[in-house]
């Protein structure tokens, strides 16, 4: 049935009377006068088109679309002010029936041609039937604006919209169910943006793309977009589910291409998908500078998130703003929060993209998100999220909640205290698990400082580790761990490493760090800057030296050189540990103990120092280290060398009336025989000055008989 133009006309005219100054304000609707182009899209939406063409010349633009043609109501929305019939349907955009007055920027008649249908608009509300116009296939409706506003030079009219046209942007179909194509020409010139649209994963993989003849590379963006239905009450407020009328919440990311940049593979996505759904391997998602809240179109509201947030909310009339105290709009925002934190977060994580860099799409910056902020319950339960679930990327490539994470400062702590020895440590839980090594300072610092000051995550580090090291601890781990933590040690200098000058203790200086090779702990120096072990050296000496099984380790010796240790001082420790057992007045010696230190002192006898040689001389020649027999009496012991004798042949022979001249004992070889003479052991009889009227020495009797028989003997001879 035709359309009675006149009917509404005249309807017109009484309602809003015979004057038209007053409806002159939908000409400053918008303060950029191209935004109609984003209403005819609206309409051509709304109208269910899959395409809208956009042809400007000098004097007019016509606007072609495939959607439904218009009818008596659609002809009395466009013509009248506040009477669209999509007044009340959330289901279509333009729904306060103004959007469409925002042409009269630039035409006083805007004319519009469908089948049977053929009319243009005077006055801004009257209809009047005009001469048809063929339309095209696959084309159902031609909109024609000519440039006729006495207030706009035409000129000025192309160069504006021609500007918009270009600038559109792809991302203008992001959140269209139905217009999937818009074409232009400006003169010679012509322009796509095109929209794709697939399953993947447990969203949509949207490809949008722009292209033109002054720039023929399409640049193209792919997008992931969750979508879920809105829930509503009665009389429009939330409730209960009514996705057969309410457009859904969309939350689209925005992907990038990753082939050959991934350090691994995402977990659980084939290469070519599953259940026929295209894969999302090889991409990341990135986060926007800029992300407006999104009616269909971008408002003037930015959300501060690192993607779009899409939503049937109630805007101001001219749709460019989100009254942010609307109990409906704030209600969507809520179902928006928990969609992100329940399903959207988890999906993501589940099909390989939940990494470090995603958590810059979050809204981590509580600052951003106060308290009275419209979009703080998107940033909660986010916080919420993370703190209960398993979305934290964690060092084994797993996923772990905020309750169960440990920070560790530097991949060496990490490696080095398992969950078991942070639990001896700090006392926390033993399920906790190390978040991934990727949360740095340098690389994700925002995300680092929301995880320990938001989410209230220990962060461990070789600082808050140190004082918490006990002997009693060092003592349960390893010889492999006891290595590590060395090797670890060389990269925390702060902890161990004195300075000149600086009297402050050290953390780990003066703590029972190093492990001997009896398995005691000791630390390294003492109060007075001695040290407590040393390096393993080729001797068999008695002293505490760090356990070899740590040692053989490059980096742990290395640790311990540059710590202070060394090996020991052969001469020196000679002197201290060995000679002195001699003289110390507990218990002899045993005759094995006694071997290896005489091959401690042969070791020490080689030094090449004068010094060192003539101190271990003068050492040697006054202690009672030479062991020895009496073989008149069989007495045993240790004696000095200047008192012991080599038990050669002759002067067994010779001492044979002296039942108490000490002989080295016999089990000494030829090398330590050679040595102990030059210590004083002597290999032929002593002389001895002996006083008159002197008390008898032990050698009194032999020297008197070697006189005697040397006497008889000159007698003898005579």
């Amino acid at each position: 049935m035709a359309v009675d133009y006149e009917q509404i006309r005249n309807e017109n005219i009484r309602e809003y009377g015979e004057g038209t100054r007053h409806l002159a304000f939908f000409e400053r609707l918008y303060s950029d006068g191209a935004h109609f182009i984003l209403e005819i899209l609206q309409n051509a939406e709304d109208a269910g088109a899959r395409a809208v063409d956009f042809v400007l010349t000098n004097d007019l633009l016509e606007i072609r679309h495939s959607g439904r043609e218009f009818n008596d109501r659609d002809v009395r929305g466009i013509c009248g002010v506040g009477e669209s019939t999509k007044d009340e349907d959330y289901t279509q955009i333009g729904r306060f029936g103004i959007g469409f007055k925002s042409v009269y920027a630039y035409t006083d008649t805007p004319a519009i041609h469908c089948r049977g249908e053929h009319f243009e608009i005077q006055h801004y509300v009257r209809p009047f039937q005009i001469r048809p116009r063929r339309i095209e296939k696959p084309w159902t409706t031609l909109i024609v604006l000519p440039f006729n506003k006495a207030s706009v030079d035409p000129d000025h009219a192309h160069s504006e919209i021609g500007k918009r046209l270009r600038n559109l942007s792809s991302r203008t179909l992001l959140f269209l169910s139905n217009v999937a194509a818009i074409t232009y020409s400006i003169d010679s010139e012509y322009g796509k943006y095109e929209r794709r649209s697939t399953r993947a994963a447990d969203a949509s993989l949207v490809s949008v793309s722009s292209s033109s003849s002054s720039a023929p590379a399409a640049e193209s963006e792919q997008w992931l977009v969750f979508s879920r239905s809105v829930v509503l009450e009665e009389g429009g407020e939330p409730s209960v589910p009514r996705s057969d009328t309410v457009p859904p919440l969309q939350l689209a990311f925005l992907l990038e291409d990753t082939s050959g940049q991934l350090s691994r593979k995402p977990r659980s996505v084939s290469r070519h998908g599953k259940n026929g759904r295209e894969s999302l391997s090889h991409r990341a998602i990135v986060p926007l500078d800029a992300s407006p809240l999104t009616v269909f179109f971008p408002t003037e509201v930015e959300s501060g998130l690192g993607f779009l947030l899409h939503g049937p909310f109630r805007t101001t009339p001219a749709r460019d703003n989100i009254p942010t105290q609307d109990t409906f709009n704030l209600s969507l925002i809520r179902q928006a929060a928990e969609y992100l934190a329940t399903y959207v977060l988890r999906s993501i994580r589940d099909n390989g993209l939940l990494n470090v860099a995603f958590f810059d799409v979050l809204p981590l910056e509580t600052g951003w998100f106060r308290e009275d902020e419209f979009l703080r319950p998107v940033a909660a339960a986010v916080r919420d999220s993370l703190v209960e679930e398993d979305l934290l990327p964690s060092a084994d490539g797993g996923f772990v909640s905020g309750r169960k994470a440990v920070l560790g400062r530097g991949q060496d702590i990490r490696g080095l205290l398992s969950t078991r020895q942070l639990h001896e440590l700090f006392g926390i839980n033993e399920g906790v698990q190390w978040l991934s090594g990727d949360i740095t300072s340098d690389n994700a610092p925002g995300l680092r400082t929301y995880l320990r000051t938001t989410l209230s995550i220990l962060e461990v580090t070789p600082e808050t580790m140190a004082p918490r090291i006990t002997d009693h601890f060092l003592e349960q781990q390893s010889d492999e761990w006891m290595a590590r933590f060395y090797e670890c040690l060389l990269g925390w200098e702060a902890l161990w490493k004195q300075q000149r000058g600086m009297t402050a203790k050290t953390a780990l200086r003066d703590r029972p760090i190093i492990r001997l090779e009896d398995e005691r702990h000791v630390s390294p120096f003492d109060k007075k800057g001695n040290p407590q072990a040393y390096l393993p050296a080729a001797t068999n000496l008695q002293l505490p030296v760090v356990r070899h099984a740590i040692v053989r380790h490059a980096s742990a010796r290395e640790f311990l050189v540059r710590l202070g240790l060394t090996e020991p001082d052969i001469v020196i420790e000679v002197i201290e540990d060995v000679i002195s057992k001699y003289t110390c007045g507990g218990p002899p010696p045993s005759a094995a103990e006694h071997q290896r230190h005489i091959a401690a002192i042969l070791a020490a006898w080689q030094t090449d120092s004068k010094v060192k040689h003539a101190r271990l001389k003068e050492a040697l020649v006054e202690t009672p280290f030479v062991r020895y027999r009496c073989r008149g009496t069989g007495e045993q012991g240790y004696a000095r060398p200047g008192d012991v004798y080599i038990p050669t042949n002759d002067l067994v022979i010779y001492f044979e009336g002296t039942p108490d001249a000490k002989f080295a004992v016999t089990s000494y070889t030829a090398e330590v025989r050679d040595f102990l003479g030059t210590t004083g052991v002597a290999s032929v009889p002593r002389c001895v000055s002996v006083g008159y009227g002197e008390p008898s020495s032990p050698e009194r009797p032999w020297i008197r008989g070697i006189v005697e028989n040397v006497l008889l003997d000159g007698l003898a001879a005579r």
